[in-house]
Order: structure tokens, then C-alpha cells, then sequence
């Protein structure tokens, strides 16, 4: 087996439950619409992301003197950059941007508030592969444990709703550990279990039918969505540096 176990969990307080109860050194956040989708085209065009919680967004900017991503998905003429991936891919190529999102951002800044050092990647279908190389040779060099977190998205009441498309692409990504070697936990197996027998082109089509997916469309942003639901184009994996910006790193470190 290499390095230690997989974990899954849901959400910043499942990140934050593993890291202390399991002690996971390795987080990677699944938020498939659209943060991690978004970061991973963002890197792969040399664009370096900041994730800020919306609240703080605007002061890490300042702070910082770079770009920050429009607040709302369409972006705007000042601020070309948004969480809109079709957006990420036709923006200006700048050396960084602070990306504001409530649910991937949380997962970050749950993660790199605990007191051991966390190393997070952001993965999703179209880095799947690639996202779990990088992992697992990081597990097999450190003997590390790993949390898979799917984002979810939100109630209006703030609460956590699981999103059928952040459990597909944890379950790509896990059954991806798993053929590589990687112990996966009872949590972590019954999740992968979802997409068992399933062909690339299934997964997305599944992503294309989630909730999720419906509510970007309908607001018409299903260029979104397919891209979103593209697995493995990506080569690279965006990994938080301790600059605490993702950049994308190509092939395991």
C-alpha cells in the first residue's frame, strides 16, 4: 500500500474534523462547480489563485495589490476574472488573483488554520489523473494521511447541501488513489462505490443532470458546466503554496 489511508469527508468541518481526529497532512477539495474547476483552468493558463472567504476577499486584494475576481459570476469590465471557469479561460493572464468563493475557499482556510502543516491541491474531473499522481506520491513519500473533501454547496440557510457532482468527482478521484496503491477507508470506498463500472463520458453526463448544474444553466452559464464536467484534459495540479496562492505543478513533487 502507499502512504497512509484515504478519507472522505463533506464541507469545512469534515476538512477540519480529519485534520485533527485523523491527522491528514493532505487535503484535496473537490468543488467541481465551479472552484476547483476554475483554479485548475486559472493555473493552467499561469494564473496564480489567492482563495479568500467573500467577506475577506476584497481586503486580501488590497493587501496584496492583485486583481480581484468579480464578486458576481458574470464578472465585470474592470474585473474580467470570475468564478466562471468559460471566464478563467479567456481572461487576461495576470500573475496572481483573489478568487472569492464560500464553499472551496472555506475548505482552504479551514485546512491551513490548523496548527500542523497542510498541503492542499485542488482537484476536480478535468485533473482527476493528474491530481491523484500528485497525491499519492506525496502519501508514499511521507506516509501521509489524505482527506478527499467534497465542497457541497449551500441551503439558504447557510447549512451544508451535499452536490451529487462533488461526490462524483471525490469518487473519481479516490477510485483513482485506490488503482494506485492508496489505502481507502470504509467512507472513502462506499463513495467511490457511486461511480463503479462508469466511463469517463458518464461522470460528466451525471454532472450535466445535478442540481447544481441545472441552476447554472438556467442562468445560462452551462458553458460552465461542460467544461466542468471534462475529465482528465488537465496535466497539472494546483497545489497552496505557503504564499498562499495555488499554482500548478506538473507531475509529483
Amino acid at each position: 500500500m502507499v502512504g497512509g489511508h484515504c478519507h472522505f469527508g463533506w464541507g469545512p468541518a469534515g476538512a477540519l474534523d480529519l485534520i485533527r481526529r485523523e491527522g491528514c497532512s493532505l487535503v484535496a477539495i473537490v468543488d467541481v462547480l465551479s472552484f476547483s474547476t476554475t483554479v485548475s483552468v486559472a493555473t493552467t493558463r499561469g494564473i496564480s489563485i489567492v482563495p479568500a472567504a467573500p467577506d475577506r476577499a476584497r481586503q486580501i486584494a488590497s493587501e496584496r495589490g492583485i486583481p480581484l475576481a468579480g464578486e458576481v459570476r458574470a464578472g465585470t469590465p474592470e474585473s474580467p476574472w470570475s468564478l466562471a471557469p468559460s471566464l478563467m479561460m479567456s481572461a487576461p493572464i495576470v500573475p496572481e488573483v483573489v478568487l472569492a468563493s464560500p464553499n472551496g475557499s472555506a475548505i482552504a482556510a479551514a485546512a491551513t488554520g490548523s496548527l500542523t502543516p497542510i498541503r492542499v491541491v485542488a482537484a476536480c474531473l478535468r485533473n482527476r489523473t493528474a491530481a491523484a499522481n500528485w497525491l499519492a506520491a506525496a502519501a508514499s513519500r511521507d506516509g501521509a494521511e489524505m482527506a478527499v473533501i467534497a465542497a457541497g454547496e449551500r441551503w439558504p440557510d447557510g447549512t451544508l447541501r451535499p452536490a451529487v457532482e462533488d461526490l462524483i468527482g471525490a469518487a473519481a478521484l479516490i477510485e483513482v488513489l485506490g488503482d494506485l496503491g492508496l489505502a481507502v477507508t470504509p467512507e472513502a470506498a462506499l463513495a467511490a462505490r457511486c461511480i463503479a463500472g462508469l466511463i469517463p463520458a458518464d461522470l460528466g453526463a451525471l454532472v450535466h443532470q445535478a442540481m447544481s448544474a441545472g441552476e447554472l444553466i438556467d442562468r445560462g452559464y452551462a458553458e460552465d458546466v461542460r467544461i466542468a464536467a471534462q475529465v482528465d484534459v488537465a496535466v497539472g495540479t494546483p497545489v497552496l503554496l505557503a504564499s498562499g496562492a495555488f499554482v500548478e505543478e506538473i507531475g509529483p513533487r
